[in-house]
């Protein structure tokens, strides 16, 4: 059972991300292609459980009702991606290069395995280590009540009593997306969001971290920058409150994903964008789409995403557009933010 329901899990939160997200390719080739489909494939499926999740929890209806809802909808997202695939002949393997110069080949790929063995070591330490951490006490006990008694947010996760809608928290439903993933592996709750969801999500915020240092270095100071990101995040633990706790110890909460992979992703989208408006070049429409999944991805994470996204979003677009002198660009990002002012207008409404 264990065994299957690991399968499972590896599929729901590896292969399925990285065939969704593998249709925003592009250029992107080698392990810069792997973090993005990856990444992107998650965000793009956060993004679709937001809407749906939002909208069952306020129809009071059964949590099995959104399982079979969202697994549709991820099979079909699964066979468009395939379709899309097949036809650019993005699944065709290539071999991957990360240097080109052989004389300095040797020390960067030292430091790079060195960073390699960092990311593991951290990953290990997520999965077989033990820590305290006071909020698992409301959001692995929501994930919990929500698996075993069908309901969202209507079961009080410290008593297990009956209680009204939740509306506060159910307007960002992560752990809801932590019981779906535990309601289709058949694995505990618990399990699932300590062992599988943290290291995923480490790793995830690592390839963003990749992804952001490959963009503006060169690949020979790319292992140097990654070493030195994954020191500092390894030795980072000076708060209870710091991100680098909340991006290790703390990385199964919609927190963590957060600050750990939504905002520095939206970054990385930004710095692309920012790039093309340099070269006077035309951004195609899936960038514009998944920075506007990345907004949406952040509202399920938690309700300070729509004000934090928005915030970094509205900041860039003002700069942007006036410094390129392209006030188009201010209004696409307007846009993307529609799906944050539109959560954030709920949560005024309703809470």
């Amino acid at each position: 059972m264990i065994f299957i329901g690991t399968i499972q899990l590896v599929i729901w939160e590896l292969i399925i991300p990285a065939m969704i997200g593998s249709v925003v390719l592009g250029k992107e080739k080698g392990l810069n292609g792997i973090c993005l489909s990856l990444t992107a494939g998650q965000i793009i499926m956060w993004a679709v459980f937001q809407p749906i999740a939002v909208i069952f929890i306020l129809r009071n209806e059964a949590f099995s009702s959104l399982v079979a809802a969202y697994a549709f909808l991820t099979a079909a997202m699964l066979i468009c991606a395939v379709i899309a695939g097949i036809k650019s002949n993005t699944f065709r393997l290539r071999r991957i290069r990360l240097f080109e110069d052989r004389e300095t080949d040797r020390m960067t790929a030292v430091l790079f395995l060195l960073s390699m063995l960092l990311l593991a070591l951290q990953v290990f330490m997520a999965v077989f280590l033990a820590y305290a951490d006071g909020d698992d006490a409301y959001y692995i006990a929501t994930s919990t009540v929500t698996n075993d008694a069908d309901t969202m947010y209507m079961k009080l996760p410290y008593t297990g009593g009956s209680t009204e809608l939740d509306v506060r928290h159910g307007l960002a439903p992560f752990p809801i997306w932590v019981s779906f993933l535990s309601r289709i592996s058949g694995i505990h709750t618990a399990i699932v969001a300590h062992v599988a969801v943290s290291a995923v999500m480490i790793i995830m915020s690592y390839g963003v971290l990749f992804l952001l240092g490959s963009s503006i270095l060169k690949k020979k100071q790319l292992p140097v920058f990654m070493l030195a990101a994954e020191l500092l995040i390894l030795f980072g633990d000076y708060s209870y409150y710091s991100v680098e706790n909340f991006m290790l110890a703390r990385s199964r909460q919609g927190k963590a994903a957060l600050g750990s992979v939504i905002i520095p992703f939206i970054i990385y989208l930004l710095y692309r964008l920012l790039e093309r408006l340099r070269l006077s070049e035309k951004a195609g429409i899936k960038e514009w789409l998944l920075l506007a999944a990345s907004v949406t991805a952040g509202c399920l994470c938690t309700t300070m995403g729509t004000l934090l996204v928005c915030l970094l979003m509205g900041i860039t677009g003002i700069f942007g557009a006036i410094m390129y002198r392209n006030f188009r660009f201010i209004t696409f990002i307007a846009v993307c933010c529609l799906p944050a002012v539109i959560f954030a207008g709920m949560y005024a409404l309703i809470v």
